[in-house]
């Protein structure tokens, strides 16, 4: 509702009634809201502006029908109404009449709202006469009057001329609010009259438009040029008057233009003190903005009668002084050199709001060159400081010092000089050097200050372009946030600055950023401390393939350009990358690039070569004629080197060889001669490939070659108890099938190395229980271990476990006389003879009388009467003679008599 009474009191006190109405309308049916006794107050009011009393009344009348809570407002305003309108009986019956049928008490505010319309229509004998009825009421009729009423009374009286009246309602008390510029008439009627001036009045008017702090501007600006006006000797009467007549002339507002005039009439008050002036000018400075013809007379009388010369010491004059004159010559340049020689003269110590005078004398005048030394005399005495003021030019032996000690403070860790430096530099709307721009973006990555570093490129980048090489150092500031990215492991950052070099400038980014980068990635990926993800190989390769392409190169050597050896090594690593890139990598332009190195006599580094050959012999794109070049230039580097230094060559080299030959073309014959020269070598072989070599082997029948590469195999797993079981069928199917002595399998075992190699093989693989061999084999290795002298113990222990005997008594009986003649293991002896049958002529697996004997007696002379009482109780259950049986006993008779 207030927004609506606002719009509303717009419309009414324009006079524009048809609108106020229409507004009244739209806000009760648009709104659903009711007129409020502000409403009706805005109505009364503005139709008592317009001289409507009758318009008025009514709408004070449908306020009085209204619910509306009584206000002060309504009543006041219909008071007025009357009264604008000279109704004054209409006017005296509301207050009289209407106030009391409504409940309403009488006040001050009532009876100052009916004086104030009586004044407003010049009814000053009228004021005077309700005014005298208001304080010589003794009865309490009429409240006192209060500070509006004696306001609106001395108004009156003065408009009347009554002097008498005027002294006694004189507006001495702070509360006071007459009117100004009834006031100021009233002081300027004192000053009219030459010859009857009123000093001593006009003054009072002077410090009651100063005390009074309600008063209401403006004031009449005359009154306060008739006091500049005043001589100086009537004046005196009344110290810092001209001073006291500007103030309160400008907190009254005074025009400008007065205002400038009247601090020409205060500057010539003062003759030819020129003291007194400027303290006067600078007094005035600070709450009003004097014009140019107070300067320039003040100037004028600093010129006359300010300046010390070789025969007058002048007047005294101290540096706040010069604070305030320096400024008053911005339009006369020429004087300027006449007030720092007085300065000089005097003495006067040089400030900054001196020095800043001067600037801005210089600037204004267009004297530029001028201002720039100035500036650069004052910083030099210490006077300016921080950063470039406008206009100030930095001359190039300067900004060569301030990039020197850029750069020294970024080599020593003075980043924060360093920075205010820069800062300094910038400030003068120049840039850097890019030595200094490149060497402070970098140190700053270096110093983990990453968003420093960021955004002295993103303001170096834009201030670039009013260089006279933009391209240049656009360049520039990336290749350095290149290397600042690359510095914090930021390695996808790096790439993207490099893409951007790329695009922008159609070459690629310095050799040494592109070898940092290949060395991170190398880093990350190869050793154990680094962390991959901190850079994507498949990014970097990618990066990597589209430098390849841009030529000239520095990955790319001619012979004009030919390798260094830190590209070599870069190269190198390349070659690495692009083989571990996903999807079989890029296996071209690695080799390509290995060529390159080896025909400039660089040869790559060992992983980097490994990596190459085992990549090249995986891809389906490459002839195996390419691995084997690769597999020849490493046997080559090989023989040409102190295996001691450079011994990086072992049998997985040749795995990769022997894969590509076997699983993508088929050759057994390849593969064996890959590994004939293995064997030379004594490299070792994998158990993957040694196991797809010796599973080829079994398909052709090649079981010579089978049973020698089974001394590569060195862990066991199900596979390799399959080959194992399939190489000893094979065998004894070659060999007829013999059942007797282990069968033809370890005749076609050629070399004794070979052979234990494969019993050995047998007996770690029975340590498992899932690798269990079949009877078969492990009577096959028991053979191998008793004709080659190894240990026998674990596999017949394990056989006759899983078998409980063995399946002829040939090899019983050598495992017996081997137990016995090599470590005396009567226990394991014996435990072959329990599992042999009784003796039976002809069976497969019986115990014959020698062998029973042969661990009696051996038992009877170590005196292990346990072994031997078992060998003598199968002696008599087994269905020997008693001839046999006594004739044992006799001879453990024998034995022990001979122990005595």
């Amino acid at each position: 509702m207030a927004l609506q009474n606002a719009v509303l009191s717009l419309h009414a006190n324009c006079g524009d009634f048809d609108a106020a109405l229409a507004h009244i309308k739209a806000f009760m049916e648009n709104h659903g809201l009711q007129p409020n006794a502000v409403t009706f107050a805005h109505m009364i009011k503005a139709y008592g502006v317009a001289k409507m009393p009758v318009e008025a009344q009514k709408w004070f009348d449908v306020y009085r029908n209204s619910n509306e809570p009584t206000d002060d407002a309504p009543y006041v305003n219909l008071i007025t109404a009357y009264a604008n309108a000279d109704d004054l009986p209409a006017a005296i019956n509301v207050m009289s009449s209407i106030l009391a049928e409504d409940g309403v008490p009488l006040t001050a505010v009532h009876l100052s709202a009916f004086m104030d319309a009586l004044l407003l229509n010049n009814k000053h004998s009228q004021v005077i006469e309700w005014y005298n009825r208001l304080v010589s009421d003794k009865t309490g009729q009429f409240p006192k009057p209060n500070d509006t009423i004696l306001d609106i009374a001395f108004e009156a009286a003065i408009h009347l001329k009554d002097e008498v009246l005027i002294e006694k309602l004189w507006p001495s008390s702070p509360t006071r609010s007459p009117n100004t510029v009834t006031l100021c008439l009233y002081g300027l009627s004192k000053l009219d009259d030459a010859a009857n001036q009123n000093v001593a009045t006009a003054m009072k008017v002077l410090s009651v438009l100063k005390n009074n702090k309600n008063l209401v501007a403006p004031a009449l600006p005359a009154f306060f040029e008739a006091l500049m006006r005043l001589p100086s000797e009537v004046k005196n009467n009344f110290p810092g008057t001209d001073l006291e007549i500007l103030r309160v002339a400008a907190s009254l507002h005074v025009f400008p233009r007065i205002m400038h005039q009247m601090l020409s009439n205060a500057i010539k008050n003062c003759g030819g003190d020129v003291k007194a002036a400027i303290d006067l000018y600078g007094e005035v400075s600070k709450f009003t903005e004097p014009g140019i013809s107070p300067k320039q007379l003040l100037v004028q009388l600093y010129l006359d009668h300010g300046i010390r010369k070789p025969d007058s010491p002048g007047v005294e004059l101290g540096t706040r002084d010069f604070e305030i004159l320096m400024p008053l010559v911005a339009r006369q340049p020429r004087m300027l050199a006449t007030i720092l020689d007085d300065m000089a003269a005097r003495d006067v110590k040089m400030t900054r709001e001196i020095c800043d005078a001067v600037i801005e004398v210089l600037r204004s005048n267009g004297k530029l060159i001028a201002m720039n030394d100035w500036i650069q005399e004052m910083r030099k005495m210490d006077i300016i400081k921080g950063p470039k003021l406008e206009g100030e030019v930095m001359r190039s032996p300067e900004l060569k010092q301030k990039n020197q000690r850029l750069i020294f403070c970024c080599k020593n860790n003075l980043l924060d000089e360093g920075m205010g430096i820069y800062a300094d530099i910038m400030s003068f709307k120049m840039v850097p050097s890019i030595s200094a721009m490149s060497t402070l973006i970098m140190r700053l990555f270096e110093a983990k200050r990453v968003d420093e570093a960021v955004q002295i490129a993103t303001e170096m980048r834009e201030r670039a372009q009013t260089t006279s090489d933009p391209d240049g150092r656009d360049y520039a500031i990336h290749d350095a946030l290149m290397a600042g990215w690359i510095t914090v492991d930021k390695i996808p950052e790096a790439l993207e600055c490099a893409d951007y070099i790329i695009k922008k400038h159609r070459r690629l980014p310095f050799f040494r950023q592109i070898s940092r980068i290949v060395s991170k990635t190398s880093f990350h990926h190869q050793s154990r401390d680094g962390k991959p993800e901190l850079a994507p190989l498949e990014l970097v390769g990618k990066s990597i393939c589209q430098w390849l392409t841009m030529l000239p190169s520095p990955l790319v050597p001619t012979e004009v350009d030919p390798l260094s050896p830190v590209q070599a090594v870069t190269i190198s690593d390349i070659i690495w990358i692009l083989c571990k890139m996903g999807d079989g990598g890029e296996p071209q332009k690695a080799l390509s690039l290995y060529y390159s190195l080896r025909d400039s006599g660089y040869p790559p580094r060992p992983m980097s070569h490994k990596v190459l050959l085992q990549t090249v012999a995986q891809s389906p794109l490459m002839d195996k004629s390419v691995a084997m070049e690769l597999l020849d230039d490493a046997m080559e580097q090989l023989s040409s080197v102190s295996t001691g230094k450079f011994g990086f060559l072992d049998g997985r080299w040749f795995d990769a060889v022997l894969e590509m030959h076997l699983t993508r073309f088929n050759d057994l014959d390849s593969a064996l001669a890959v590994w004939r020269v293995m064997k030379a070598g004594k490299f070792g072989m994998g158990q993957g490939v040694a196991i797809k070599l010796v599973e080829a082997c079994l398909e052709r029948g090649d079981l010579v070659h089978a049973g020698e590469l089974f001394s590569q195999i060195g862990q066991s797993n199900a596979a390799v108890v399959r080959l194992v079981e399939q190489f000893v069928e094979l065998a004894g199917d070659q060999a007829g099938g013999g059942d007797g002595g282990g069968g033809g399998g370890v005749r076609l075992i050629s070399l004794k190395e070979d052979q234990m190699a494969f019993a050995n093989l047998v007996v770690r693989q029975c340590g498992s229980v899932d690798h269990l061999h079949s009877q078969k084999v492990m009577e096959v290795a028991l053979d191998i271990l008793v004709k080659r002298g190894g240990n026998v113990v674990a596999l017949t222990n394990w056989a006759l476990s899983k078998y409980k005997s063995f399946s002829n008594s040939k090899l019983s009986e050598d495992l017996i006389e081997y137990m016995l003649r090599t470590d005396l293991l009567l226990a394991e002896a014996l435990s072959v003879l329990e599992s042999m049958s009784p003796f039976v002529d002809g069976a497969p697996n019986s115990r014959s009388l020698e062998y029973v004997s042969a661990v009696i007696y051996n038992a009877t002379k170590l005196k292990d009467e346990a072994v031997a009482a078992r060998g003598l109780a199968i002696l008599e259950s087994d269905g020997f003679t008693v001839d046999q049986v006594n004739e044992v006993k006799d001879g453990v008779k024998q034995i022990k008599a001979a122990m005595v």
